[in-house]
C-alpha cells in the first residue's frame, strides 16, 4: 500500500505543478507579448518482472511492468504571435512573427530580449522599456538606411532643427485690375525666407498715376520688408500701353533686393514681369523659394520598425531602426519575468538584424502584441487538472482504508 500512496503522491505533485502552468497562463491573459506554456507528463521508473520464451510444452510469458507514478517532463513554451492591438500610442511597436526587441544598458551591455514593445522615453530622450532598460536598434541616414551597423541605445533627437533655406528668387504675377483708382495703392505679399530661415512678409505696392492720351498709365512700386521700406530703397515703375501689357518687362524680371532684417540677410531676385493690367478682376499669384527653419513636433515608431522624426515643416525623417533579435531554438530561452527573456544553453547564439531579416516577423507601430493565451482551452486544462488531482487524493484515501483494515485484521 506504501508504493500505492508514493504512486499517487506523485501523481497529485504532477497535477499541482500543471495548475500551477495554467493559472499562471490564465493570470497573464492580458499581459503583453506574453506567450503561454504547456505541460509533457511522464510517467516514472518501472518495476519489471522479464518475460520468457516459448519452449517444450508451454508457451512464453509476458514481462509484467509496476509503474511508480508520473511527473512534468517538460514545460513548453508556444511562441506564436498574439493578436496585435493598435494603441494609437507613438511609442509603442508589436512584433509579428518570430523575433525579440533587444534591451540593455547604456553601454550596450547586460541585454536582454522581449516582445513587450510598451516603450517609454527617459529624460535624455532615450527609447526604454517600462522597465528603465535602454532599447536598441541602429542609426539610419534620412533614408531609412543603416548607417554603420552599430547596436546602441537608440536616442530620439527631440531637440534638433532642420536649417532652412534662404530664399533666393520670388515672383508676382496676375492682374492689376483696369478701374483701379488713381493713386491709391494696391498691394501683395510673398513669404521669404533670411538666410537664417526666419520667416518674412515682402510685400509689393503699387501706385497708379493718370493714364496719358493713348491710354498708357504707368504704375510706381514700392518694396516692403515686415512693412517697413528697404535701405536703399527698391522702387521702380510698371509701364502699360493701352491692351494692359507691360512695355518694359525685361527691367522686371530681376529686381535685386538686398536687405538685413535684425541682423539677418534677405538677398533675392523677384520678378514682376507677370503683371497685366487689364479687366476688373484683381488676381495675384506670388511664389517664392526657400523654407523656414523646422523643429521636431512629433515621433513614432513606423511599420518598418523605424523610429521617424516629423518636424514642423511637414518633413518626416528616420533616425533609427529598431532591433530584432531570432534564434534558432527559442525553447531554450529563460524566462526572467517583466517579458524579459535571456539566452540559456541550449538557445542558440542571437542572430541581430531588423524586422524581415534573419527570419524575423513584421513591425506594426502605435500598436502592442497581445498574450496568445486561449481562456477557453486553458479553463479547459484547469478542470482536466483539478480532476487528475482528485482522482490521486482518492487513491491515497482508498490506500489509507486498505491499510486501516489490514491493521484491523491483526486486532
Amino acid at each position: 500500500m506504501n508504493q500505492t500512496m508514493y504512486t499517487a503522491i506523485s501523481g497529485m505533485n504532477a497535477f499541482q505543478q500543471a495548475l500551477s502552468v495554467t493559472s499562471n497562463n490564465i493570470a497573464n491573459a492580458n499581459t503583453t507579448g506574453y506567450k503561454k506554456q504547456s505541460v509533457v507528463f511522464n510517467d516514472l521508473l518501472y518495476q519489471n518482472t522479464m518475460g520468457s520464451v516459448a519452449g517444450g510444452l508451454y508457451a512464453g510469458t509476458n514481462p509484467m511492468s509496476f509503474g511508480s507514478g508520473s511527473k512534468i517532463g517538460a514545460i513548453l513554451t508556444d511562441y506564436t504571435a498574439g493578436s496585435p492591438t493598435s494603441t494609437g500610442r507613438n511609442k509603442d511597436a508589436a512584433l509579428q512573427g518570430r523575433g525579440f526587441f533587444i534591451a540593455g544598458d547604456n553601454a550596450g551591455g547586460n541585454i536582454v530580449y522581449t516582445r513587450d514593445g510598451s516603450f517609454a522615453v527617459s529624460d535624455n530622450n532615450y527609447l526604454t522599456t517600462q522597465q528603465g532598460k535602454y532599447v536598441m536598434g541602429y542609426a539610419t541616414d534620412k533614408n531609412g538606411n543603416v548607417l554603420n551597423g552599430n547596436l546602441q541605445p537608440i536616442q530620439i533627437p527631440l531637440n534638433s532643427a532642420i536649417p532652412g533655406e534662404a530664399t533666393k528668387n520670388g515672383s508676382l504675377s496676375g492682374n492689376i485690375p483696369l478701374d483701379w483708382g488713381e493713386k491709391d495703392t494696391i498691394s501683395s505679399e510673398l513669404s521669404v525666407y533670411d538666410n537664417a530661415g526666419g520667416k518674412h512678409k515682402l510685400q509689393v505696392n503699387m501706385k497708379a498715376a493718370t493714364p496719358d492720351a493713348s491710354g498708357n498709365v504707368s504704375y510706381e512700386y514700392e518694396i516692403q520688408m515686415d512693412g517697413k521700406a528697404l535701405t536703399p530703397p527698391v522702387t521702380g515703375t510698371l509701364n502699360y500701353n493701352a491692351q494692359g501689357e507691360l512695355t518694359n518687362p525685361d527691367a522686371l524680371k530681376n529686381i535685386q533686393i538686398n536687405s538685413t532684417v535684425n541682423g539677418k540677410q534677405v538677398n533675392m531676385d523677384l520678378n514682376l514681369s507677370g503683371l497685366t493690367n487689364y479687366g476688373t478682376n484683381q488676381v495675384f499669384s506670388p511664389t517664392s523659394d526657400g523654407k523656414g527653419a523646422a523643429t521636431v513636433k512629433d515621433y513614432a515608431v513606423t511599420d518598418a520598425g523605424y523610429i521617424a522624426v516629423s518636424y514642423s515643416d511637414g518633413t518626416v525623417i528616420p533616425v533609427a531602426q529598431l532591433a530584432v533579435a531570432t534564434f534558432s531554438n527559442e525553447d531554450g530561452l529563460v524566462k526572467m519575468g517583466n517579458g524579459e527573456y535571456v539566452p540559456g544553453l541550449s538557445s542558440g547564439d542571437a542572430v541581430y538584424g531588423v524586422a524581415g531579416q534573419n527570419g524575423a516577423g513584421g513591425i506594426s507601430g502605435s500598436s502592442l502584441e497581445g498574450s496568445n493565451v486561449d481562456l477557453s482551452r486553458e479553463f479547459v486544462n484547469l478542470m482536466t487538472y483539478q480532476s487528475g488531482f482528485q482522482g490521486n487524493t482518492k487513491v491515497i484515501r482508498v490506500a489509507d482504508d486498505v491499510m486501516k483494515q489490514i491493521v484491523n485484521l491483526i486486532q
